[in-house]
């Protein structure tokens, strides 16, 4: 699979790099999902590193519209509002970190109600998005290698049939996809 861990890491780095600081997190409830949970212990590893206090004031962890099955209209717009009064209550949030790229369309659709701008007064990145950006807003993302993934689980499970090999496992980099969605903060 992804090293969420270090995807995250990379992602947030990204941000760190750009000059961003106050950067929130969005993402549907981590609990009992060790790619959302893991995606998080990458973000936070990053401020620990950078000593950087986190400010979970701008967190959204519950976001449920983005894991329903079915397409709840109603749910979406309520995700959507409450991502517009988080930014609109922290005006010094300057970045978005999504864990999902539907969770980032959320986000951008935020931003345009609270009046900010994508990437001039909010830099938004997340992971995965549809090939070529066939629909919705085109955002930076960390793109899981999904192919490389599969061919390397085939190859495992060739080996364990052949050799008895004992559930081993391989985690493999996810790559940065430029967006255009990440401004740079002028006074780092």
């Amino acid at each position: 699979g992804t090293d969420n861990i270090r995807a995250a890491a990379e992602a947030t780095s990204r941000l760190f790099d750009a000059g961003h600081r106050q950067i929130g997190f969005l993402s549907a409830p981590p609990a009992g999902s060790s790619s959302l949970e893991d995606r998080m212990a990458g973000f936070l590893k990053v401020y620990a590193e950078q000593d950087v206090r986190v400010n979970r004031n701008l967190w959204i962890t519950d976001i449920e519209s983005a894991i329903l099955a079915e397409y709840n209209q109603e749910a979406l717009e309520a995700d959507v509002r409450r991502i517009r009064d988080l930014l609109a209550a922290n005006p010094d949030m300057t970045a978005i970190f999504a864990t999902e790229y539907r969770v980032a369309r959320m986000a951008v659709k935020a931003a345009e109600l609270a009046g900010r701008r994508v990437p001039e007064t909010l830099s938004v990145l997340c992971f995965d998005a549809p090939p070529e950006f066939l629909e919705g807003p085109r955002v930076s993302f960390m793109r899981q290698q999904e192919r490389k993934i599969g061919m390397e689980a085939v190859r495992l499970l060739v080996d364990s049939i052949r050799n008895g090999a004992k559930g081993e496992r391989r985690m493999i980099d996810a790559r940065f996809v430029d967006g255009g969605s990440i401004g740079i903060i002028n006074d780092i």
